[in-house]
């Protein structure tokens, strides 16, 4: 039979009092401290830890860091809930807060003691979303820089690893409208390019309005520099693939501004630093060295026709 016990401490000099019911109907509970009541259980079921008025189920007061809100503890750390907030149906958890087995805080959602932020999935045990502590923002894997690794990773700096198998690894809707779908930015509102959609294209910009320009002139000696490209079939070292193409560094000294990088450049590991090619900026020249061929043909044809009527 269990029993209450009140047991006096010879040395102690405090008071613990439990006030009785001043009515039938008064049944609020005040465990009192010296400053008021520290626990309070009123008539409306409202319970109150550190205040002696609520208007809450559970209201827990006190002051963080030298007098923390709340500490619940799972002193077995097998990973049961120590702190759960549930709806009433299907036994769905809000908020659950559980230590991990090694004694790190893991939750869902909840603060690591590696300073991240978690958001679990209760059932599986796995990390769904995480806020690491160098501000890494990471979907659906748990650390950041690691390729062929599913998932979504942020870094502070702005870059944006996505990597998926099969399907598609972006989805980008317009739900009304055409216009924008991606808008690209060189410093504070220097808009460079954008994506573009409508309802059955897309279109690639890059910044191309007069008024950004000066000194514009007519382009000469294009079939030349034409000339001088040499475009190569050629078959790709990772899956042997053969396409049609050009070399980089090739192209570079003849449109150095479709090229990016540095031949055979490095970087402080010795890692190969590749470099890329914007075919789509050769498309002046050709148009260039076409519209030369155009007015040589021209002229072969006019000089024919005059020796021909002769």
């Amino acid at each position: 039979m269990s029993k209450i016990a009140l047991t006096p401490n010879a040395s102690g000099t405090g008071t613990l009092t439990i006030a009785a019911p001043n009515t039938n109907t008064d049944s609020t509970i005040n465990l009192p401290d010296s400053a008021g009541s520290f626990v309070t259980a009123d008539t409306s079921g409202n319970v109150g830890i550190g205040t002696s008025s609520t208007s809450y189920k559970l209201d827990v007061q006190g002051t963080p860091g030298s007098n923390p809100i709340a500490l619940f503890k799972n002193t077995a750390a097998s990973g049961e809930a120590t702190l759960r907030l549930q709806t009433a149906a299907n036994d769905k958890a809000v908020v659950e807060y559980y230590t991990n087995g090694n004694g790190n805080w893991r939750a869902g959602p909840g603060i690591t003691t590696a300073g991240a932020f978690e958001i679990n999935s209760v059932t599986a045990g796995a990390t769904r979303m995480l806020i690491d502590s160098s501000g890494n923002l990471l979907v659906g894997r748990t650390a950041p820089g690691t390729i062929n690794v599913a998932g979504t990773c942020i870094v502070p700096d702005g870059s944006i690893i996505i990597e998926r198998d099969n399907n598609q690894l972006m989805s980008l809707n317009r739900l009304n409208g055409n216009g924008t779908l991606i808008l690209f930015q060189r410093g504070a509102g220097n808009v460079v390019g954008s994506i573009v959609g409508n309802t059955s294209s897309t279109s690639y910009n890059t910044s191309s309005d007069y008024r950004l320009k000066e000194d514009w002139q007519p382009m000469s000696g294009s079939i030349d520099r034409v000339k001088a490209l040499n475009p190569v079939n050629f078959a790709w070292k990772v899956d042997g693939s053969r396409v049609d193409g050009f070399l980089a560094h090739e192209t570079q000294e003849v449109v150095p501004e479709a090229v990016t990088g540095t031949k055979d450049a490095v970087d402080a590991d010795g890692n190969p630093e590749y470099q890329g090619i914007d075919q789509s900026k050769l498309v002046p020249l050709l148009t260039a060295a076409l519209k030369e061929a155009i007015t040589e043909i021209e002229s072969l044809k006019a000089r024919v026709a005059t020796l021909e009527s002769a």
